[in-house]
């Protein structure tokens, strides 16, 4: 990739799901623009497993995928049987049995303090994923215009 570069083939690199390890040694060989990976407050492993603090101190962006959690956080899900039939969510164990029950927990804090702040839970969700860093930029999903206009406040 780094060859490629040089010819002006492709002007940044970037990883999906790398490990902190992973993100050390391609940026050696070359400068690593961005990490995609998975960040919410349902999903917060690159807290914990070095991602987050390898990226902030290279200097490189971390572009968070599924910021409200594969649409969980935001709180139109009650029950698994929300899911199309062939929704891949139903297969996932986050949403097998008794995961579920307890991940609405968190949704149900969630509301509370969107809530408190006259926002959406999707709003708020994407606030805070935002506000994790400077260098941190949610991407969520946008199907609907509706979601867009939500996802930016209108």
């Amino acid at each position: 990739m780094a060859e490629l570069v040089k010819e002006g083939k492709v002007i940044y690199i970037g990883l999906s799901a790398a490990s902190a390890k992973t993100i050390r040694r391609a940026h050696k060989g070359h400068p690593i623009a961005a990490v995609q990976v998975e960040y919410s407050p349902w999903t917060t492993l690159i807290e914990d497993n070095g991602v987050l603090d390898t990226c902030k101190e290279l200097g490189i962006v971390v572009v968070t995928f599924s910021p409200i959690g594969l649409c969980f956080l935001t709180g139109q899900y009650k029950s698994i049987d929300d899911f199309e039939p062939n929704d891949m969510r139903r297969f996932l164990p986050r949403f097998q049995g008794n995961a579920f029950a307890e991940n609405l927990k968190l949704v149900d804090a969630l509301k509370k303090i969107a809530n408190t702040k006259g926002c959406t839970v999707t709003q708020l969700t994407l606030a805070w994923v935002a506000a994790q860093g400077p260098h941190i930029i949610p991407i969520p999903g946008a199907k609907r215009i509706s979601r867009l206009e939500e996802n930016l406040g209108h």
